[in-house]
C-alpha cells in the first residue's frame, strides 16, 4: 500500500509532462524575440509619462517633450511639438492635447499650436463644448483659443481630472469631487474624503459610494 501511494503519482505527473504542447518559437526582430507579426518599439532613455493615439499614429509624452513612433519602432521627437515635461495627453475632435508644466498644446495632425500658458489639468467633451481645467477655473476651447466659462471661474476646491456623465461635469480633486452643470459648480453638495485616506490620484482611486 505504502509502495503504491508514494508511485501512484509519478504516471500521472509524468503524462501531463508529454502532454504538454509544444509551442512554436516566437518570431525575432532585430534579435528580439516578438509574438508573430509583432514588432517591438525601440526603448528609449526616459519613461513616458503619457499616451495617445491620433490618425492611427502612436505619440508619446516624455520628460523632454512629445515624440511620435514611426515604422521601425523609433521615437522619433515631433517638429514643432512641445520640448518640456508632459503630464498629460488627450485625443478630442480629431486633435491631440498635450499638457506640459508650463503650457497647453495642441496638434492636428499638420502643426503644432500652443493655445495657452501656465499649468493646465484637463480637458473633455461637455454639452458640446471643449472644456479645459486649471486646477481653479474652467475655459472652453473654440476657435484656437481658451475662454473663460461662465460659472466656473472659481470652484469649490482644486481641480485634477475631469468626468462628464449625464449631462454633468465631474471634478475630482485632491481630496474632493464636486459636479459643474454647465451654469456653476455645485458649493453645497461636495463629497470629502475622509483625512485618513489621503490623496486621491485618479477615478479609479476614488471611493465607491461617490458614484
Amino acid at each position: 500500500m505504502l509502495r503504491r501511494l508514494c508511485l501512484h503519482p509519478l504516471p500521472c505527473l509524468a503524462g501531463r509532462i508529454g502532454r504538454r504542447k509544444s509551442h512554436a518559437p516566437l518570431e525575432t526582430y532585430n534579435g528580439h524575440p516578438v509574438p508573430s507579426g509583432g514588432r517591438p518599439a525601440h526603448t528609449y532613455s526616459k519613461p513616458i509619462r503619457a499616451l495617445a493615439v491620433l490618425a492611427g499614429s502612436v505619440y508619446a509624452g516624455f520628460g523632454d517633450g512629445v515624440r511620435c513612433l514611426e515604422s521601425d519602432g523609433r521615437w522619433a521627437a515631433t517638429r514643432g511639438g512641445p520640448q518640456e515635461y508632459v503630464e498629460r495627453m488627450r485625443t478630442i475632435n480629431d486633435k491631440l492635447f498635450v499638457f506640459t508644466k508650463k503650457a497647453l498644446h495642441h496638434f492636428d495632425d499638420a502643426r503644432w499650436t500652443q493655445i495657452g500658458t501656465g499649468h493646465h489639468v484637463d480637458i473633455v467633451a461637455f454639452a458640446e463644448k471643449l472644456v479645459v481645467t486649471t486646477s481653479r477655473s474652467l475655459f472652453e476651447f473654440r476657435e484656437g483659443a481658451l475662454h473663460p466659462l461662465p460659472g466656473g471661474e472659481v470652484s469649490p476646491g482644486p481641480i485634477q481630472p475631469l468626468g462628464n456623465y449625464s449631462e454633468t461635469l465631474y471634478c475630482l480633486g485632491y481630496d474632493r469631487l464636486f459636479t459643474f452643470d454647465g451654469r456653476d459648480f455645485d458649493h453645497k453638495n461636495v463629497a470629502l474624503q475622509g483625512r485618513r485616506s489621503g490623496f486621491i490620484p485618479a477615478w479609479g482611486n476614488a471611493p465607491g459610494f461617490w458614484m
